[in-house]
């Protein structure tokens, strides 16, 4: 059963500092915009609408804007954001900007687990089940806490999960770890957080150069950047099936008029009957935490704690 949040915890909630006192001035540049777009980190500024906050005391987005940080991106992050990233944020009640670096790298590495290694699309009650919401001593523009952090699925919803929790198993033992599944969509230059038009289990297996794909999973997990001896991913080459796509449908709920691509089941295909601070972890599959709502869980690195957090830019939110 879901916890209840605490009274104290809730009126903290209520009352958060002055802006002023918990960001830290801006230092992103638009030369640093443009450095992530030369890495394929981010698109192109005509297309993305991205800016700088540099010289703003803190940063103050529009009805069309949205604060996300560099280091999102470095660890899988992008925009316009899929619909399990969006109804994670919508059913824990949290803003982008509520999520620690590493929680952004636990998000897109859980994703493109369940799409590149279980040939799903990423499934929310597994989710739920292998993770939950901590918030941190010190936060500065806390959440607002509600009982939903705490709760997994039911012994109905469990049946299914139980099914790719032993998948995931059978996966640890042929030797997969978090720095394979971060290096695999690392090298098909993909960011899991970003709406695409291609799921991970249809990833074109395209060659890219050992170095740059090295050198971004350094930044995304902790441990030694290998693949050697792992399972492969799913790809075009090595196909999943849309019956198991279909079996294990189960998407994170999103607000009506908002579904994207990822909420529509496979076309042709009928759903069966209908009978997601820090999360942390059940699962065995590597493990982390980092800004203000934290994740740990499967294949995250060690992260850095701030005191307060950098604003680095602005970028125009896209309606999926």
């Amino acid at each position: 059963m879901a916890g209840e949040v605490p009274a104290a915890a809730a009126a903290s909630a209520a009352t958060p500092p002055a802006p002023e006192l918990v960001w830290s001035p801006r230092i992103m540049t638009d030369a640093d915009i443009e450095a992530l777009v030369v890495q394929g980190l981010l698109s192109k500024k005509a297309i993305s609408g991205c800016r700088s906050c540099t010289g703003e005391a803190f940063p103050s987005e529009d009805r069309t804007e949205t604060v996300v940080f560099r280091s999102f991106y470095e660890k899988g992050f992008g925009l316009p954001s899929g619909a399990f990233s969006r109804g994670l944020l919508q059913y824990h009640g949290l803003g982008a900007t509520h999520l620690k670096p590493n929680s952004i790298a636990q998000i897109a590495t859980f994703i493109h687990l369940c799409e590149g290694f279980l040939g799903i699309a990423p499934h929310f009650n597994l989710w739920r089940a292998l993770y939950n919401l901590r918030l941190p001593p010190c936060t500065g523009l806390p959440p607002i806490l509600n009982a939903r952090w705490e709760e997994k699925p039911t012994e109905e919803e469990m049946v299914e999960v139980e099914v790719l929790l032993a998948d995931l198993q059978k996966l640890k033992a042929e030797k997969l770890i978090g720095t394979a599944v971060a290096l695999s969509f690392a090298k098909s230059l993909t960011q899991p957080i970003q709406e695409r038009v291609h799921p991970g289990y249809e990833d074109s297996n395209c060659k890219v150069s050992r170095g740059e794909p090295h050198r971004r999973v350094t930044l995304i997990v902790s441990g030694e950047v290998r693949d050697k001896g792992c399972p492969k991913a799913y790809c075009l080459k090595r196909p999943t099936t849309q019956e198991k796509i279909v079996l294990f449908w189960c998407p994170a709920p999103l607000p009506e008029g908002q579904q994207g691509k990822a909420v529509d089941p496979p076309a042709g295909l009928a759903l069966p009957a209908a009978d997601v601070g820090s999360f942390s972890s059940d699962s065995s599959i590597g493990s982390e935490s980092e800004d203000v709502v934290e994740v740990s869980g499967p294949a995250a690195g060690a992260g850095s704690t701030t005191k307060k957090q950098r604003a680095t830019r602005k970028v125009a939110a896209l309606k999926a």
